[in-house]
C-alpha cells in the first residue's frame, strides 16, 4: 500500500518527558494522521524523529489495511 504524501499530516508529538539534568529537549514523537480516514499513528519509541516518523508511517500502514481503507480513503467493499 502506497501512501500519497498529500494525504497525510505530519507533526511533532510531545514525549513523555523524563525528569533529570536535561530539560527542555525537543519533542521527539511523531503523529502521522491520514486525512482522507481520519486514522492517525504516533510513535515515541525511538529518540530520533525521523525513525519515529518511519514508525509511525508503518504503523499507519498496517492500521490502514487493516481497517480495509485504500489510499484514496474508500472503504473496501467486502
Amino acid at each position: 500500500m502506497e501512501l500519497k504524501a498529500e494525504e497525510l499530516d505530519i507533526a511533532p508529538y510531545p514525549a513523555p518527558v523524563k525528569t533529570g539534568m536535561i530539560t527542555g529537549k525537543m519533542p521527539s514523537g511523531i503523529i502521522v494522521l491520514h486525512k482522507p480516514s481520519g486514522i492517525f499513528a504516533i510513535s515515541i519509541v525511538h529518540r530520533e524523529q525521523h525513525k519515529n516518523r518511519e514508525a509511525a508511517i508503518k504503523q499507519l500502514t498496517t492500521k490502514l489495511v487493516m481497517t480495509g481503507v485504500n489510499t484514496n480513503g474508500v472503504n473496501k467493499q467486502v
